[in-house]
């Protein structure tokens, strides 16, 4: 009995994260594993659209898809816009059809996805496609 019990394949289940479920940010960048220098311009880039760096919560994206982290995140109701570098949606457990570069609708939040923070850094066009797509966009207006 011993034997077949050792054989029996375990898995671990994450707990979701519970912080989510109080998290008051409104805006959620979600990107890869970043150096300083990029994190900089990131912090610079969101200054530039008047958004309150107090209300961003950065999700470091790890490379593990497991819905279960994200459940209680998607459910905060605080969350208002969605900006995703490099990351797609459905790694995080976001199943939308956005495009890149398109700010998208879903549900009580808006979605956003670009290039990874490396790629948009060398390119003026990309920075460009970015600032004209989510320069009018006001988080307050967001309901």
């Amino acid at each position: 009995m011993k034997y077949f019990i050792d054989q029996i394949k375990h898995y671990q289940i994450n707990e979701p994260d519970v912080h989510y479920s109080t998290m008051h940010s409104r805006i959620v960048v979600v990107h890869q594993h970043i150096a300083p220098d990029l994190m900089a311009f990131l912090e610079k880039m969101l200054g530039a659209f008047g958004w309150p760096l107090e209300q961003c919560h950065h999700l470091t994206w790890t490379g593990e898809e497991s819905d279960d982290n994200y459940r209680l995140l998607w459910g905060n109701k605080n969350v208002k816009l969605v900006l995703s570098f490099g990351v797609p949606f459905h790694s995080i457990g976001i199943f939308s059809l956005a495009k890149p570069y398109t700010i998208t609708s879903a549900g009580s939040c808006m979605l956003y996805s670009a290039d990874a923070l490396e790629k948009i850094a060398l390119s003026k066009d990309l920075k460009s496609r970015i600032w004209n797509d989510l320069k009018s966009l006001n988080i307050k207006e967001i309901s």
